[in-house]
């Protein structure tokens, strides 16, 4: 399940940012497969600090996670130094701060840990997952 979709990322931006992120083609319109890869790397990126503390998919996601994914698929969508700003950068930072807290227990997602049980059936406790390091190493 998605943490954040294009009406998300709408509610949250104006259509000028989008435009100036997601728009590659000059049409005046997000470029679907370019919104698509941004949110699935924010996806990914959010997955990888959660399934160290919790089972994934979340059964319900906190608001502030959505706003979280719509900051990282910004910024992995202006990837480019003329779409990139300091204020995208900061708030994916930001978000990548807070995923750190998450994972580490300094923060929560606001819902009860998870217990024992449930991490049996998470794959990054059961060894199945691969960080973004153990990739890089590989």
């Amino acid at each position: 399940m998605p943490y954040a979709t294009l009406a998300d990322l709408e509610g949250l931006y104006t259509p000028d940012l989008l435009m100036t992120v997601a728009d590659n083609d000059g049409d005046n319109q997000p470029d679907t497969p370019v919104v698509t890869r941004g949110l699935s790397d924010a996806d990914g990126i959010i997955n990888s600090y959660l399934s160290v503390r919790y089972p994934i998919p979340l059964a319900v996601t906190p608001s502030f996670l959505v706003a979280m994914a719509c900051d990282i698929a910004i910024y992995r969508m202006a990837m480019t130094a003329d779409r990139l700003t300091d204020e995208m950068r900061r708030r994916y930072e930001d978000a990548i701060a807070h995923l750190k807290d998450l994972a580490t227990g300094k923060a929560g997602l606001g819902v009860p840990d998870p217990t024992p049980d449930d991490q049996t059936d998470n794959p990054a406790k059961a060894g199945r997952a691969y960080s973004f390091q153990s990739l890089r190493s590989s």
